[in-house]
């Protein structure tokens, strides 16, 4: 980050391998402490020709709230002019969820009535939580989200998915009655710690496509859980950087056609879905959908929701409406 002049910096977003598919995280707190509102001029040089077109925006707020400013495009250089109120905020493309709103969602989700256990630590010596709910011998339904750091949109889905749980907890409700869920809400903290983009750090492991093979310990703590549950359907929550497509990988065709026709007449599902099946995609030892799939013989879903025109009510019912329809599918 660069100070230019007063009221002017200049931002280059970092990218821990260089990856312009991945080179999206913008996470940047302002603090105007004037007690009045103040102007920021803001340049950021992405470095990045390629993807430039969905990066003609930015957000800004905090919590739930964030208020959408359009940038313009020169080149590589997205400019912003933004008035910054008192307070504390942040500057992002994606809304924030960190770590402190996992340990905040978790607490809550315990607080109802939902397991957690610590299942494994990261490289960093970090703790990997899963929590749990339903009867301990029923068909398992696996959900994990966040194994790409800077993809919130997971989060914020997973989110909304363990009040989901918890609601169905408290009142014994029919999910809990035909299914177990087993939830890995934030299994890469290192990486969303350290700001990283894909991998778990520098260096690092990409644990959605490496991590079920071994050599890493969040990676290795996540394969171990998969082996124990043997689910019947897993679902892995990511984000997407494009305007008007939404990601879908799966793994068998016929719960594919299913779920998109349970979702295709929610308003929040108006995007086209983009992705294909993951049988014609190489085989990868350390791919943990397709040790899901291959395995554990497991109904599986890579769903990467874009957040461009969705605010994180949106969001959050994405992730409750996609579980939902997922346990429909799966129970036919």
């Amino acid at each position: 980050m660069e100070k230019l002049a007063p009221g002017r910096f200049l931002i280059h977003p970092w990218s821990e391998d260089g990856d312009g598919n991945y080179k999206f995280h913008l996470n940047v707190r302002v603090i105007n402490d004037s007690g009045e509102p103040e102007s920021l001029d803001l340049q950021i040089e992405w470095d990045d020709p390629e993807y430039m077109e969905c990066r003609d925006y930015v957000l800004l707020g905090k919590g739930e709230q964030w208020e959408f400013c359009q940038a313009r495009l020169s080149g590589t250089i997205s400019t912003v002019q933004l008035t910054i109120p008192p307070g504390e905020w942040f500057i992002a493309l994606h809304p924030v969820y960190d770590l402190e709103s996992f340990q905040k969602d978790c607490q809550h989700a315990v607080s109802i009535g939902l397991e957690d256990k610590v299942i494994g630590v990261s490289q960093g010596g970090r703790n990997i939580i899963a929590l749990s709910c339903g009867m301990q011998e029923a068909p398992a339904i696996f959900v994990v989200s966040r194994l790409h750091p800077y993809e919130t949109a997971g989060s914020w889905c997973v989110s909304e998915i363990l009040n989901l749980l918890c609601d169905e907890a408290h009142s014994s409700g029919p999910l809990v009655s035909k299914f177990r869920f087993v939830v890995v809400p934030m299994p890469n903290p290192d990486g969303v710690a350290s700001g990283c983009c894909k991998l778990s750090q520098r260096g690092g492991t990409d644990l959605c496509h490496e991590g079920a093979a071994p050599g890493d310990m969040a990676g290795e703590a996540l394969a171990r859980l998969l082996t124990a549950v043997k689910p019947m359907a897993y679902l892995d929550l990511h984000g997407w950087m494009y305007r008007n497509h939404d990601g879908l990988s799966w793994s068998h065709d016929t719960e594919r056609d299913a779920l998109v026709g349970k979702l295709s007449g929610d308003p929040v599902f108006s995007k086209e879905w983009r992705g294909s099946s993951w049988a014609k995609k190489p085989d990868r030892l350390g791919d943990f959908f397709m040790r899901a799939s291959r395995d554990h013989g497991a109904i599986s879903f890579i769903v990467s929701p874009s957040w461009f025109g969705r605010d994180v009510s949106q969001m959050r019912h994405f992730g409750r409406a996609m579980l939902k329809a997922i346990c429909e599918v799966v129970d036919t």
